[in-house]
């Protein structure tokens, strides 16, 4: 989980956009540090396999090939990250006045069983959790089913997930 300190202005309002901002910089700077901490794991795999026995050293010694196989899978996970990102900067140079959800949006709802939560609609990869200003965003995965289903909503809507919840739209925070 990333944590990023920062202020809260006169009387705990937040300036939505100044918010916004920070948010998705926040994400930007997240999926760099993953993108980097994959970068690394690829290249120590790497070295594994170069520094282990070839087959004509062992016959048995399957180290390089699994070291090989190893980094090849990391790299797999490595261009949804690349993607990800270059799509969360795209959102931060574009303008959205519009209160509907779209990728992007910080979305604040409430519901029967949960406390308030914030959500983030990125895009690419989700299913992780950031902290700003001492307050938990998730990141939800613009191709993921809650997605879609928050897609075009406006505060005040209501949705029905599979398992029965009924969840409010009480703010959605685009640029």
């Amino acid at each position: 989980m990333k944590e990023v300190k920062g202020t809260r202005l006169v009387g705990g309002t937040i300036k939505f956009i100044y918010m916004w901002k920070k948010v998705l910089r926040s994400i930007e700077e997240y999926y760099s540090e993953k993108i980097a901490d994959l970068n690394r794991q690829i290249e120590e795999k790497r070295d594994s396999a170069a520094k282990s026995p070839g087959s004509m050293q062992s016959w048995s010694d399957k180290s390089k090939q699994e070291f090989s196989q190893l980094a090849n899978a990391l790299l797999k996970n490595l261009e949804p990250l690349k993607i990800s990102l270059k799509s969360v900067k795209e959102i931060l140079s574009t303008k959205n006045k519009s209160n509907a959800i779209s990728i992007g949006s910080i979305i604040k709802t409430k519901s029967d069983e949960e406390d308030q939560e914030r959500l983030v609609i990125v895009p690419g990869v989700g299913g992780d959790q950031i902290i700003v200003d001492d307050i938990e965003y998730f990141l939800l995965s613009a191709k993921s089913e809650l997605a879609n289903q928050l897609l075009e909503k406006k505060p005040g809507q209501k949705l029905t997930l599979k398992s029965g919840t009924e969840i409010t739209i009480i703010e959605v925070i685009n640029s």
